[in-house]
């Protein structure tokens, strides 16, 4: 983040905080709105008009909101008395649980809005300042009636009270926020890029292979003429429950340490009198887990080298062995792929929130056998990926850590900028 980084020049230290920033009353530099409840029949389609943002437009990682799954025209607006709010107003849920989640977005278009959003309008703010200063100060939860249906009173708001430095001052704040907000969304866009790229190498290579010309029709689909299809019970198996003599340390594997993205789980260790999970795993096995929506939403993991050799992991996972023909990554892959994904998803059974995947399921797969030195090759090129996504990710937590320092320092006057 060299731009943010080279801004903190422009930065001095005010310990004893800033006296002349003002400290108002919302209402007495920014106006605020509520939206309208449109009937459907005036919600359209049509690009050409005003987006109408709903609660579930805002769901968007990007901070300013640009269109909406709907749209209303002027005739409409006009029919229904209803008003156009202009870029630059924070707008952000105020009623129901969505209030809890503080999502504050900023239109950077005109629209209009629904009424369940409420709007700040600045007069004497800069826009961006004020989104800053609500992003980083301000709960919505503390401010909304605690009941069973959240809400947040427009005189709340107007009577929230806001430090008000100059129009200069809020301007190179947001400056320099928004430097920040620039350098993470650039890392975002190359792990969505970096995704992209290994999904789609992962569909060819763990397929079609590596410099492959003939290929034969298999029931998973044409597969290399030098690969063999095995079932399930020839090449994998889950691990059966072990017994053990008593051993100084337990180590245990919660649903919660089975990671979404990466390939190796976490542990921790079980303090005496914590309950021992039932499923008993070792380093290699596969936490392939079985209830929904874990399954769904790809969480897998491999059990990393444990200090006692062995851990007792979630009762919702199934322990996958590879036997001597399919290596341990080459294995995790393929059952990262939606190509045996998905009928282990089509086959689950249960009442609905409790569905979990039928081991007779697993049993019914086939999966190709390539050449262990194949295998290797196409997991070394899978796993260099999967490297640099790690680096991506830390660089945008990293990122994220500043931007969160230096709302707490800019926002409330402890780093001063020179204007």
């Amino acid at each position: 983040m060299n731009n943010s980084e080279g801004a903190r020049d422009d930065l001095t230290i005010n310990k004893t905080g800033p006296p002349e920033w003002r400290i108002v009353k919302l209402s007495e530099v920014a106006d605020v709105v509520s939206g309208y409840g449109f009937p459907l029949k005036y919600q359209g389609k049509d690009q050409g008009t005003y987006p109408f943002v709903k609660v579930g437009d805002m769901n968007l990682s990007n901070k300013y909101v640009n269109t909406a799954s709907n749209f209303v025209g002027r005739e409409e607006l006009k029919l229904l008395h209803a008003k156009v709010f202009p870029a630059g107003t924070t707008i952000f849920p105020k009623i129901g649980m969505a209030v809890y989640l503080n999502k504050f977005r900023i239109l950077s278009v005109e629209a209009t809005f629904d009424n369940n959003v409420a709007g700040i309008v600045p007069r004497r703010l800069h826009d961006e300042f004020l989104y800053y200063y609500f992003v980083s100060r301000v709960d919505l939860k503390v401010l909304s009636n605690i009941t069973t249906m959240p809400s947040i009173k427009k005189s709340t708001l107007e009577n929230l009270q806001i430090p008000c430095p100059s129009l200069n001052e809020q301007q190179k704040i947001a400056e320099i926020l928004t430097t920040a907000d620039d350098a993470i969304q650039k890392v975002n866009e190359q792990i969505t890029l970096t995704e992209q790229l290994k999904k789609g190498l992962m569909q060819r290579l763990l397929t079609i292979g590596i410099g492959h010309t003939k290929f034969k029709e298999t029931e998973i689909g044409e597969i290399p003429e030098e690969w063999d299809l095995k079932p399930f019970c020839e090449v994998l198996e889950i691990r059966k429950k072990k017994k053990l003599a008593e051993v100084d340390a337990l180590y245990a594997i919660p649903m919660e340490l089975i990671p979404d993205e990466n390939t190796y789980c976490e542990y921790k260790s079980l303090k005496e009198g914590e309950v021992i999970p039932p499923t008993y795993c070792e380093p290699g096995d596969i936490l392939l887990p079985k209830i929904t929506p874990s399954v769904e939403n790809g969480k897998q993991g491999i059990v990393p080298n444990i200090p006692s050799g062995h851990a007792f992991a979630t009762s919702e996972v199934y322990p996958i062995v590879s036997e001597n023909s399919l290596t341990n990554l080459f294995t995790f892959y393929l059952l990262k792929t939606n190509l045996f994904r998905k009928p282990l998803i089509d086959s689950m059974v249960g009442t609905t929130g409790r569905q979990r995947v039928p081991k007779d399921s697993l049993f019914s797969l086939a999966f190709p056998v390539p050449p262990i030195s194949e295998q290797n090759k196409i997991t070394e090129i899978l796993s260099s990926i999967d490297d640099k996504l790690t680096l991506l990710s830390k660089k945008r937590e990293n990122l994220e850590t500043i931007k969160q320092r230096l709302m707490g320092d800019l926002l409330t006057g402890k780093m001063r900028v020179k204007v």
